[in-house]
């Protein structure tokens, strides 16, 4: 009797065990096809305000608000933005504090250099044009891999 349950029941498990595996695939490839690329895209290069390396963060922000950031090395203005997805995006470039802005009045004195305390940040700041997504004007689309973008901005 318990010989002819076990065989009544092992087709039907064989047909769960495969619908579950079925199922979970399907899962696996409708969670891959988010809309947007692969993340292993990089976006690297150099923002310049004047020919001279801009101090700040730049910041690519999608359709969605959400934003793709990296600090710009302010000795020789170059980023870099890692995992962000294909798209369009609105490119915004914000400043350091510490830094003054072209033309935001008189440069500050010279300190004396102390033993031990933070040098003065380098480069310059951008205009707050570029602060803001809905003034900044600047755009750019991502493809799939590493590319390259510099992004010369006006001083004011």
């Amino acid at each position: 009797m318990t010989n002819q349950l076990l065989q009544q029941a092992c087709p039907q498990r064989a047909v769960f065990r495969f619908s579950c595996v079925l199922l979970l695939a399907a899962m696996a490839v409708l969670a891959g096809c988010s809309g947007k690329g692969t993340k292993n895209n990089k976006v690297s290069g150099t923002v310049t305000i004047g020919g001279k390396p801009a101090a700040g963060s730049v910041s690519f922000i999608d359709s969605e608000k959400k934003e793709y950031s990296s600090p710009i090395d302010a000795a020789d203005g170059k980023y870099l933005v890692q995992n962000i997805p294909t798209g369009t995006y609105t490119v915004v470039v914000r400043g350091s504090p510490g830094v003054s802005t072209p033309g935001s009045g008189p440069a500050p004195q010279k300190m004396p250099d102390l033993p031990n305390m933070p040098s003065t940040p380098k480069g310059v700041q951008p205009a707050a044009k570029y602060s803001k997504p809905e003034t900044s004007k600047l755009t750019y689309e991502v493809t799939s891999g590493s590319q390259e973008k510099t992004f010369e901005l006006d001083a004011k």
